[in-house]
């Protein structure tokens, strides 16, 4: 996807008419030195008009962690731009996604760039990605880890999804400019579930349903609803408690209240 930033807004119906020329994120500078410098409350009003999908960045010249993050929060910005010599450690250490801007002279590296690849990820999964998470690389068949450093908050809204940024380490010169890596990314945050085996799941056309042994040992019939499968194992949400036993075999032959008797314990602990 093409996103297109122009910067050096200080006014809002300018900010607005850039917006509907097809800008993507306005920026806004907040070094003293520059002749398009805004203050914190200027750059609100500029935030106020923007629509949902245009980003509000805030360009920083060496500038601290705190001062940086304050005027983001009192700005309303959604990204940051780092345009002096900031090092990687600063960047990592704030809390809102970084843009870095790269001089271009003799002693340009491009493969000093390839420590930055970025994904791109559905929106129905972006909630459960969060900055500092730790996640696995793989290129040309080697894997590492590496963090992620942010997510860009302008989503494509015809494709539904958003770019995330992860910094790598340096691997042997496997990370180069637009070469293509494959990231593992969570789809939700994580979550405790009840598993019973699969065989004790009773399926009918209008019900799902098991039997568990109650303390006077008799079949208790449970209604369930399934979750997620893994392997012979399946989680199940319904009036269950770890530690419950249910009936694996037979529960087809079972209407309920029965008289039963444990004969065997599965030894597989979920």
């Amino acid at each position: 996807m093409t996103r297109i930033k122009m910067c050096g807004f200080t006014r809002p119906e300018d900010a607005r008419l850039a917006v509907d020329a097809g800008a993507s994120a306005i920026g806004l500078v907040f070094w003293a030195r520059s002749p398009r410098v805004v203050t914190v409350a200027q750059a609100r009003a500029i935030v106020r008009v923007l629509p949902p999908f245009v980003t509000p960045v805030g360009v920083f010249v060496n500038e601290i962690v705190d001062v940086i993050d304050g005027v983001c929060r009192d700005a309303g910005l959604g990204a940051v731009q780092l345009h002096g010599d900031e090092s990687d450690d600063l960047a990592l250490r704030l809390r809102w996604p970084v843009i870095r801007s790269v001089a271009v002279d003799d002693a340009f590296d491009p493969q000093g760039l390839a420590k930055w690849p970025d994904t791109i990820v559905p929106l129905r999964h972006v909630r459960a990605i969060q900055p500092g998470h730790v996640v696995n690389v793989t290129v040309d068949r080697r894997s590492f880890t590496a963090v992620v450093s942010s997510i860009v908050p302008t989503g494509d809204s015809r494709t539904q999804s958003f770019e995330v940024i992860v910094k790598a380490p340096a691997v042997d010169g496997l990370l180069a400019a637009g070469n293509t890596v494959q990231v593992e990314l969570p789809l939700g945050q994580p979550q405790r579930s009840l598993a019973v085996p699969r065989d004790a799941l009773i399926i009918r056309a209008d019900a799902l349903y098991l039997f568990r042994v109650s303390s006077d040992q008799r079949a208790e019939r449970i209604d369930v609803k399934a979750g997620l499968a893994d392997g012979d194992w399946i989680g199940v949400e319904g009036k269950l408690a770890p530690g419950d036993e249910v009936i694996v075999r037979g529960g087809e032959l079972l209407r309920g209240n029965e008289k039963v008797q444990v004969v065997g314990m599965l030894e597989e602990d979920r």
